[in-house]
């Protein structure tokens, strides 16, 4: 069981890369069937009217010559019939098909005039099908046999013509060779241009797909998900990254490999020089030996959206560059917007100076917390943070100097608490913590640390003094069951720890105690 719950989907373009084998061989071997029927019924007209014709023939030996054409026209006529209701001839029915033209073409010539016969033509037949149907390799072996069949029924007629003439019957066997090597290289060079011609459809439908997809998705996230997968699948890459560059630095936001994981192995570094390079010109850049390759797709203030991808095998071939140069085009604007609209999001959500969330926000993600449908069953806790004292840092020092006491501040509180509690500047001077899943007496464990980190962090504020917090602790179910009364209850032991001397944190319990 787990075995198999551990075996992977097969992603839809490796199903789409054996459909269109499947399909191309389907295709083929029916074009064979249809250039054989044509052919036969050629070489039924003519070697017919020969063998009639003919002058130095008996009339047992047209006799015995006919009844072979009548059979193979029968074959013929049979053919034709499945062919125009629509059957779709298998590898089993090709392979008896040309068993049967090299065994009929064998027999008219062995009945004929053996090594002089001019009915060897015919077995040119099975040769030219056989390279339609199957491929180059499966015609050049197909001539192999015919040619040693010919030497052998042909030498069992009459073997003293062999002798009389070897470099004619040499020749013949050397023309059966000759033509399937070049009606076998024909046939894979029409295959391969096909095959470019479903690959650009393809990369086509592909790129109306990203399109689409870009267009429709808001989320960010959701945007670098798509365009990295597409990435992947338009080209022959390995591993595939979406890298954002800003004055931060490079930061990778989506990843996804041709085997379905949105992993990248941890072997493949950020070539930092690559992507600067790549974002400060606006274009593609490779490594020497074109295993990796840096793209960019858009530029929105200040930052610029990459697409790395990586090649393990072999390298970035010519048609990688066509696919990317149609990604690029494609994804460009889409993404644009998307970041535009990520930044005007992120705007409307998010303070401009701590660069925590604002007090809209805050509400909002604490209405949400209280929303959640088992919210009876788990815990969440709020703590209410005042600067201490702040009001004489703007008056002493200015507020350039409170706005930076802010800023570390925030990023103190930021540094302290959980990835999953939610920071945000509730008002002037103000902090707030959503602590999720945590009980009155884990909240209170983390106002000390944050009591603590302040401390560490030594801020100055005006001088001779340092940054301290005030605290207030309040919890669900035992001090509030709504939003609201959870915000009073946590206001109200904020204020508790500012009346007991401020730079410590109290709990709502703590006021009726």
């Amino acid at each position: 069981m787990q075995a198999a719950s551990q075996k992977q989907t097969p992603r839809w373009q490796d199903v789409r890369a054996k459909a269109i084998d499947a399909t191309f061989d389907a295709d083929r071997r029916r074009a064979g069937e249809r250039v054989a029927l044509v052919f036969r019924w050629l070489f039924l007209i003519v070697i017919g009217a020969l063998n009639n014709l003919n002058p130095h023939s008996g009339p047992e030996a047209k006799v015995i010559i006919d009844a072979v054409l009548f059979g193979w026209a029968v074959l013929n006529v049979t053919v034709q019939v499945l062919l125009v209701r629509g059957y779709r001839p298998g590898k089993q029915f090709s392979l008896t098909t040309m068993v049967l033209d090299i065994f009929f073409a064998a027999a008219v010539v062995y009945l004929s005039d053996g090594f002089s016969s001019p009915f060897f033509l015919a077995l040119f037949l099975a040769v030219i099908t056989t390279a339609v149907r199957f491929g180059a390799t499966a015609s050049f072996l197909s001539a192999l046999v015919i040619s040693f069949l010919y030497l052998f029924i042909g030498g069992s007629f009459t073997p003293a013509n062999f002798y009389i003439d070897p470099n004619a019957t040499i020749g013949k066997m050397f023309l059966f060779l000759v033509v399937a090597l070049s009606t076998g290289y024909m046939t894979r060079e029409l295959e391969r241009e096909r095959r470019a011609a479903v690959e650009r459809a393809a990369q086509a439908d592909s790129l109306r797909e990203l399109s689409m997809n870009l267009v429709s998705d808001t989320d960010i996230k959701d945007v670098f998900d798509v365009l990295v997968d597409h990435a992947v699948q338009m080209t022959t890459a390995e591993h595939g990254r979406v890298i954002v560059s800003s004055q931060d630095g490079f930061s990778v936001v989506a990843a996804a490999n041709r085997d379905g994981k949105e992993t990248v192995p941890e072997t493949e570094v950020l070539d930092e020089h690559q992507l600067a390079q790549a974002a400060s010109t606006g274009e593609a850049v490779f490594s020497s030996e074109r295993k990796n390759m840096v793209v960019p797709i858009a530029s929105s203030d200040g930052a610029t959206v990459l697409v790395s991808l990586i090649q393990t095998g072999s390298t970035f071939t010519n048609q990688d560059l066509f696919a990317v140069d149609a990604l690029t085009g494609s994804s460009a604007v889409p993404v644009a917007n998307a970041l535009r609209f990520q930044r005007s999001r992120q705007e409307a959500t998010t303070d401009g100076l701590t660069g925590l969330v604002n007090a809209r926000e805050f509400r909002r993600r604490l209405d949400a917390a209280f929303a959640r449908p088992d919210r009876r069953d788990v815990p969440l806790s709020l703590l209410l943070i005042d600067y201490d004292h702040f009001k004489s840092v703007n008056d002493q020092l200015g507020h350039q100097h409170g706005d930076l006491v802010l800023q570390m501040g925030a990023r103190i509180v930021r540094a302290t608490v959980r990835g999953q509690d939610v920071v945000a500047r509730y008002g002037g001077d103000e902090l707030a913590v959503i602590v999720h899943d945590a009980n009155g007496a884990a909240a209170q464990r983390l106002a000390y640390r944050i009591v603590d980190a302040v401390h560490a962090a030594a801020v100055t504020t005006t001088p001779g003094h340092h940054l301290t917090f005030s605290v207030g602790v309040a919890s669900y179910p035992e001090d509030g069951f709504t939003a609201t009364e959870l915000v009073a209850a946590a206001d109200q032991a904020l204020y508790l720890a500012k009346r007991e001397g401020k730079d410590r944190p109290c709990t709502f319990p703590q006021l009726v105690t």
